[in-house]
């Protein structure tokens, strides 16, 4: 996440520079009350006209500078405005509502593993964005513990990790019932079938369709004898969900591994997968399993041509599954795919220290000139917008 433009604009319009000292007044009008609202426009007579000459917004948008105190004060917009003062073990701060965005976000950019030893990472942390940090909290470990959304400190054993880490070691510890209701509230897909795997194994170690040849036998006895079921309508009709369990998250995969029993294929436009019985005769307008490298070139200018810029790692979700082979085989990632051709494409890091492959954005500067691949096979080639499973 870079949000290195925050001092550049910081230094541009320094009257808009939050002065944390501004707000104590404001806090001495609460009278320790927590957990209160007061009307905006009774706060700021409370305050007194020296209090209210400090703040950088004057009148009803003087309720900007509680919205960027959002670790003291919470704050309403309507009817007027109105101010509350935070119970000071309050510890709910995010990147949104943080007084230091830019800090909070090298931190997060910079915890990759699952834990750190929190004094050498708050020790990393360059002197800017100390400063910053400590202009609005007493320490950087209170900076860290008022940023509970976003990161957890163990004040025990001193190890420094990110909230959603600590959610899933702990929810690791859980039954596996209740980690699959987390997951079904959370509607992550994946890892309900996971953990109905997990459950379905433990309480029939014995089932037969562990047994991948037999899952695919049975799997086989539900597609079509004559023609072709897309994917989609076989998992949501056709299958069921405990078969769909077994088969792991990857059906494209599942499928392939067994040509005796089906053909696995993209019908019209990329992603748009069906599945057949081996030796079936399959429609027109199958797409082909291999392009030269020409070919793929204008293939992926096409997509972000019709798509717009996007993460060099989701072009390959909008790809034909022979150019994402290619790509994946000759150069590993669309991102060295999209460096070769400077020509074409412009390849922007939204972060310093993000890995290059994953943060960079891809961007179209021109396309392709046409070689001598006829119209055809461009059309059978191209995605069309396929649809994503």
């Amino acid at each position: 996440m870079d949000m290195t433009d925050t001092y550049e604009a910081a230094g541009n319009f320094p009257q808009y520079v939050i002065d944390p000292s501004a707000a104590d007044p404001y806090v001495a009008v609460f009278g320790g009350r927590y957990q209160t609202w007061m009307p905006l426009r009774m706060l700021i007579e409370r305050g007194g006209p020296k209090a209210e000459a400090a703040l950088p917004f004057k009148g009803p948008k003087s309720l900007l500078y509680f919205a960027q105190m959002q670790h003291i004060f919470a704050f309403a917009p309507d009817n007027g405005g109105a101010v509350q003062l935070r119970d000071p073990l309050w510890s709910e701060l995010d990147i949104e509502s943080s007084p230091c965005p830019a800090a909070v976000a090298f931190l997060m950019d910079s915890i990759v593993e699952d834990q750190y030893e929190a004094g050498a990472m708050l020790d990393a942390i360059p002197d800017g964005h100390k400063a910053d940090m400590l202009k609005f909290f007493p320490s950087l470990e209170a900076c860290v513990k008022k940023h509970g959304r976003i990161f957890h400190l163990d004040l025990e054993t001193g190890m420094l990790m990110k909230t959603r880490t600590k959610q899933r070691l702990e929810a690791k510890k859980l039954p596996l019932e209740q980690q699959l209701e987390m997951a079904i509230f959370s509607k992550d897909k994946k890892k309900m079938r996971m953990l109905r795997r997990k459950i379905q194994v433990r309480n029939n170690p014995n089932n037969p369709l562990l047994e991948r040849d037999n899952l695919a036998r049975e799997v086989f006895n539900y597609i079509p004898k004559k023609g072709f079921i897309t994917m989609t309508m076989l998992a949501r009709r056709a299958l069921p969900p405990e078969m769909l369990d077994f088969m792991g998250n990857d059906h494209v995969k599942f499928y392939k591994l067994y040509p005796q029993y089906f053909q696995i294929f993209e019908l019209y436009e990329a992603t748009k997968w069906c599945v057949a019985r081996a030796g079936v005769d399959l429609p027109q307008g199958v797409l082909r399993t291999e392009y030269s490298e020409e070919e793929i070139l204008r293939i992926v200018a096409a997509t972000i041509q019709r798509r717009g810029s996007m993460p060099c790692v989701r072009l390959t979700l909008y790809l034909p599954d022979g150019a994402r082979d290619y790509i994946k085989k000759t150069y590993t990632s669309p991102y060295y795919f999209c460096l070769k051709f400077p020509k074409y494409f412009s390849l922007m890091r939204r972060s310093e220290t993000e890995n290059a492959e994953l943060s960079s954005v891809v961007s179209l500067l021109a396309m392709p000139v046409e070689g001598a691949t006829t119209h055809r096979e461009r059309s059978a080639g191209g995605p069309a917008g396929g649809d994503e499973d």
